[in-house]
This record gives structure tokens, C-alpha cells and sequence, in this order.
């Protein structure tokens, strides 16, 4: 079953910002749709099925009228929702989005101070407690327990 999560980043990052990131570590391929541009990292898993992570930029200001209209965002984000660019990560692996996901964290460096993550479960973490938490337990699954967030 696919499932998603969305990395909220400043805004300065676009779509061949987060190619190179990814591509330094895995082999990164592009698609053009007529709806836009997607990012993929496709490999097979021991059953030979292929597993796949994708990125694709979520329209910018339809994403931070979405999340303005939560009930519990926090203040930080909520000021700097304007100035956010939005990324969806979709996959169907949950080790291979772990790995992904965290290397990308790793690599942004500073700019993980103003980034967050939305599990698709209706939380939100800021992105320095989730490269901790996933870099302290690999196997840190952030749809199921959460470990000491509010």
C-alpha cells in the first residue's frame, strides 16, 4: 500500500536541490508529467518486487493554506509557513523511505532547523527530532509510537 510523508523546508529548495541531495547516494531518475516532476528511486527487494520511493514539490501556497487551517500547528511553523517549500515522499517501503529520508536530513545540515515533517498521520515533527529519533533507532517507526513529543 503506498503511503507518504511530506518534508516542509524553506523555501529555497527545489526540486534539483533535493536531486542532488539524493543523488549522491542513490541512483535518482526523473519523470516529466504533464502535472509536474517527479523524482524516483526504484530497487528490488529479496522477493524481487520493486520497491519505489518518489518525490514530488507540492504546490507551495495550496500546502501552507492547507496546514493554516490546523487546530494544533505549532507557532513556529505556523510564521513561517509563507516562506516553506513542500515535498511529498511517497513510497511503499518503509526501510528504503527510512534510509532516504534520514540521509536527506543529514545532508541539509542547518536548514534542519526549519524543517518539518508530516507523517501523513496528522502529526507534525520538527526535523531535528526526527533525524534524532530515526538515527538513534533505525528501525524508529514514526507511523506507529512516538517517544517523548508532546
Amino acid at each position: 500500500m503506498p503511503q507518504s510523508i511530506i518534508i516542509i523546508m524553506p523555501k529555497s529548495y527545489r526540486p534539483n536541490t533535493v536531486e542532488h541531495f539524493l543523488s549522491l547516494k542513490w541512483d535518482v531518475t526523473r519523470s516529466e508529467e504533464s502535472w509536474g516532476s517527479d523524482l524516483h528511486i526504484q530497487q528490488a527487494n529479496v522477493e524481487g518486487r520493486p520497491i519505489y520511493l518518489s518525490v514530488t514539490e507540492v504546490d507551495a501556497d495550496e500546502a501552507a493554506q492547507n496546514y493554516k487551517e490546523y487546530d494544533n500547528l505549532p507557532m513556529e511553523l505556523e510564521e513561517a509557513l509563507d516562506g516553506c517549500a513542500f515535498f511529498r515522499f511517497g513510497f511503499n517501503d518503509f526501510e528504503l523511505v527510512s534510509k532516504v529520508v534520514k540521509e536527506f536530513l543529514y545532508r541539509i545540515g542547518p536548514d534542519i532547523e526549519r524543517t518539518w515533517i508530516d507523517d501523513d498521520y496528522g502529526r507534525l515533527f520538527p526535523g531535528t527530532y526526527f533525524l534524532d529519533c530515526i538515527t538513534a533507532d533505525s528501525g524508529w517507526d514514526w507511523r506507529r509510537r512516538i517517544i517523548g513529543l508532546r
